[in-house]
Order: structure tokens, then C-alpha cells, then sequence
């Protein structure tokens, strides 16, 4: 018998390559933890999380959350900031700064995502004044200690950053806050996570990163607040994915979001910059 393909056949048969699932990269941050107040540590900075190679599976439907910042302390500690959220994937908040001129367990800075700076210590005071620890391994440092002698000079440390510790404050000069990182998932290099600067007797330390130096975090930055009863700057969630998958199905009201797809060719990034809400994909 002849062979079919020596007859003219053509097979009728065709394959078609099924979706099953979305590669996807995101980043997520935390909120930054506020300053204290007087002479205080600065917040540190949200956790931050970024994963450039994650796999969900198509149609997946999942949480979305971005932190607040931490409220500036009044004669008291710095505020922590709250967590932010994608699906199963948490960045905690950045601790609040210690409170400063007291000697009281007070001025030990807040541990968090990164950990506030400690805030100055009362005349004759003995208490602690170091800076807060980090909560979640990897994801930021710790805040730098706070330091006075009578009433010579008094000084906070600056809050820790996703990138570096905060630095101790000296000689009445606030300490640095802790460097953050920079993310190039949106398709340009951003610096975020940077911890809030420590405020002296006489001068505030210096900030980066979205930390506060005499001011708040920068929002969805997740950077701590420096100086004087700061508070620290909101979280952020970004996802990207490649755009012939098309469009998110849904975006929950309580979301406050926003859509690129030009500045990196042939992906769709969303930003996620305030509440609460549930994403459907597509």
C-alpha cells in the first residue's frame, strides 16, 4: 500500500500550547515606622520583598494590601507602619523610632521590617537606647543606637533601611538613616526603604531612599520618618507580567492602582499605591 504523504494527504490535525500559568514579578513594601520626639530615632524602613521570576497559576485570584506609614511619636515613641500584601506574601511595616531625653525603656527603637532608631537618653539616666531588630530575616536591618552624656550632647540613631543599618548618632548630630534599594521592575532603576534620619540637639541626620530627614517617609516608598514626630511614607505593591495574557479580569473598588504598558515593551505594570482589594487574573 502507498504511503499517505506519497498520495497527497495533508493531516488535519493541529496543537495549540494551553496556558496554565503566569510568570510574574513583583515587589513589595512595607510601611515605614514614624520618628519619636525629642532628640529621637528615626523609623525604619517596611520590609522589602522583590521576586523577578514568580509563578501563579492562570485565573489566580489574590489579596492585595499597602501599608500605611507609622504616625510621628509625641514625646513618645514613633509609630510602627502596617504590612503590605501580595496573595501569601507579606512585608512587614518598619519599626517606629525610640523616644529621645527619656530614661526609660522608651527610647529602644521598635523592632520591624527594619528597626527604628534609638532615641537619646535623660540625664543620668542607665536604660538601653539601642535601635530596633529586624522581624523578618532578609528583608531589612537594624536601626542605629541612640547616645547622650548629661546634658552635653544628645542624639538619636537613624532608623535601619532595606539596604543598610542605621548609623548611631553623634556628637549631637542625628544618625543616617539606613540606605534602601533600588528596583528596576518597572523598567527603570528606583531607590526605596530608606530608613529615617535621627535628630540631634543641634542637627538632623541625613536620609535616602525615600526616608524622612527633618520630614515623612515618601509615600509608597515605604520609608521612615526623620526628625521631629515624622511619620513614615506608605507601602507599595508592583506586579508585572507579559501583556499578551491581556489585562487583569478585576480590580477590588477598594484598590487604588494604576496600569503602564509602555515603559517596559510587551508588559502590563500595575502599581498598587493605596488600600485594600481582591485582583483576578486573567
Amino acid at each position: 500500500m502507498a504511503d499517505r504523504r506519497q498520495l497527497g494527504y495533508v493531516s488535519a490535525y493541529t496543537t495549540t500550547e494551553v496556558i496554565t500559568s503566569i510568570s510574574l514579578e513583583y515587589l513589595v513594601i512595607g510601611g515605614g515606622g514614624g520618628s519619636g520626639s525629642p532628640q529621637a530615632g528615626g523609623g525604619g524602613a517596611g520590609a522589602y520583598l522583590e521576586n523577578l521570576s514568580a509563578v501563579i497559576a492562570k485565573g489566580s485570584s489574590l489579596t492585595v494590601t499597602i501599608g500605611t506609614g507609622g504616625a510621628g511619636g509625641s514625646t513618645n515613641p514613633g509609630s510602627s507602619g502596617t504590612f503590605s500584601r501580595f496573595g501569601d506574601f507579606y512585608a512587614i511595616g518598619g519599626g517606629g523610632g525610640g523616644q529621645g531625653n527619656v530614661g526609660t525603656t522608651a527610647n529602644i527603637g521598635i523592632n520591624g521590617g527594619s528597626g527604628g532608631g534609638g532615641g537619646s537618653l535623660a540625664s543620668g539616666g542607665s536604660s538601653p537606647r539601642a535601635g530596633g531588630t529586624v522581624l523578618q530575616s532578609t528583608t531589612g536591618n537594624a536601626g542605629g543606637a541612640g547616645d547622650s552624656d548629661n546634658f552635653a550632647f544628645r542624639n538619636g540613631g537613624g532608623g535601619g533601611g532595606a539596604g543598610g543599618a542605621g548609623a548611631a548618632g553623634v556628637s549631637n548630630t542625628g544618625g543616617t538613616g539606613g540606605a534602601g534599594l533600588s528596583s528596576s521592575i518597572t523598567g527603570t532603576s528606583v531607590a526605596r526603604g530608606g530608613g529615617g534620619a535621627g535628630q540631634g540637639l543641634s542637627t538632623i541626620g541625613t536620609a535616602s531612599a525615600g526616608g524622612g530627614a527633618n520630614a515623612n517617609g515618601t509615600a509608597n516608598t515605604g520609608g521612615g520618618g526623620g526628625g521631629d514626630t515624622r511619620s513614615g511614607g506608605s507601602g507599595l505593591v508592583i506586579i508585572v507580567y507579559k501583556s499578551t495574557l491581556g489585562a487583569l479580569v478585576s480590580i477590588g473598588g477598594g484598590l487604588t492602582s494604576s496600569l503602564d504598558t509602555t515603559t517596559r515593551a510587551g508588559f502590563h505594570i500595575y502599581s498598587f499605591t493605596a488600600g485594600t482589594g481582591t485582583i483576578v487574573f486573567p
